[in-house]
């Protein structure tokens, strides 16, 4: 939400008036929102008002103002007053856009990981360089990692590699069974029986286009455990023992 706040005495004085319109524009999307400003209580000459936001490549005429990351938001005033001359005033900001993070499930040695044997652990290198707030803490961020079963999603939480790296990484192990046949549930443990395709989800809060809670994601696939047969009894191969 954008907020606006217009100080002119002459509105009270002069005018005399409760409240006054304002044009809110964007160069990137082109939407364009009247904004309809009230008097503050007790105090004269002083309007404001506020106007919603959310992303959009094209204009909605619906009180909303559609905006894209990097774009130039401009506020208009154009004073109407009889037998004055008045040029309009107006004040700009830009909308922030930050950048679309990279997750992957990777090996130790950062390859990426398609298919896997159960028992392993999995690795995740999340890339972003907008959680990287302070370049003298060592930050965290969190993840979520479900299977496409009923199983519930677990939280894992990445650490930036060191202070000052837009890179983040983190792990969870991987057994065999299901959380109603373990006895007991290991904490950071994901229950798998084979086949099961891997998700970890990452909700980037901005990405370059101004987007806002952009879920990337990731995925692999658990393998299918064959059971080996065996037995003591002489076998016949093509005719050979």
């Amino acid at each position: 939400t954008i907020y606006f706040w217009l100080s002119d005495l002459l509105l009270s004085t002069v005018v005399k008036t409760e409240q006054v319109r304002i044009t809110v524009t964007g160069d990137k999307t082109k939407d364009e929102v009247k904004v309809t400003l009230q008097e503050k209580a007790a105090t004269e000459g002083i309007f404001v008002a506020s106007v919603p936001t959310r992303y959009g490549t094209t204009p909605i005429a619906d009180g909303t103002l559609d905006v894209q990351g990097g774009e130039e938001v401009r506020a208009i005033y154009t004073p109407d007053f009889e037998g004055v001359n008045t040029q309009p005033v107006e004040d700009h900001t830009y909308v922030q856009a930050g950048v679309r993070g990279r997750l992957a499930i990777v090996q130790p040695d950062g390859t990426i990981i398609r298919n896997f044997n159960i028992g392993i652990p999995l690795y995740f290198r999340l890339e972003d360089p907008d959680l990287n707030r302070d370049p003298f803490v060592v930050e965290s961020t969190n993840i979520t990692v479900k299977t496409n079963t009923p199983e519930a999603p677990i939280l894992v939480t990445l650490y930036e590699e060191n202070a000052n790296s837009p890179i983040f990484k983190g792990s969870i192990s991987t057994q065999y069974g299901r959380n109603n046949n373990l006895t007991t549930q290991p904490p950071n443990h994901l229950p798998l029986v084979g086949g099961e395709i891997v998700t970890a989800i990452y909700e980037d809060a901005l990405i370059d286009t101004g987007e806002t809670n952009v879920e990337v994601s990731a995925t692999c696939r658990a393998n299918l455990i064959a059971w080996a047969p065996y037995t003591s009894k002489p076998l016949l191969i093509d005719g050979l023992d």
